[in-house]
């Protein structure tokens, strides 16, 4: 576990207590440290937008914080979608060259 990884264990907990005082002071101490690749997975794994909205609801900083995560996360599909297209394409190139799809493929109904 990196120092990142446990300061987001540590902020999660911070969180769970509802007290919007240390929320807003523990996350923009949170937000001075340097952000690595996988920023929204940690926050993800943690489950930052649950905790927010069932413990801080009402923190406008807390809000901010996955306002941001959800907007860093949409850039992330994002860039991966054009990947996850291609490979289904492939597979079901694959597949079809083969003489058979998979039964979610094609409509039933047309055969």
């Amino acid at each position: 576990m990196t120092s990142y990884e446990m300061q987001v264990n540590v902020l999660a907990r911070i969180i769970r207590t509802g007290n919007d005082e240390m929320i807003t002071e523990s996350i923009e101490a949170f937000e001075q440290l340097p952000v690595p690749d996988n920023y929204a997975y940690l926050l993800d794994k943690a489950n930052f937008p649950f905790l927010v909205d069932f413990y801080a609801s009402s923190n406008g900083t807390a809000k901010r914080l996955i306002k941001e995560h959800r907007d860093a996360k949409a850039v992330q599909i994002a860039n991966e979608t054009p990947f996850i297209v291609k490979d289904f394409y492939d597979g079901t190139m694959r597949a079809s060259a083969e003489g058979t799809l998979p039964d979610h493929i094609h409509n039933s109904s047309l055969s």
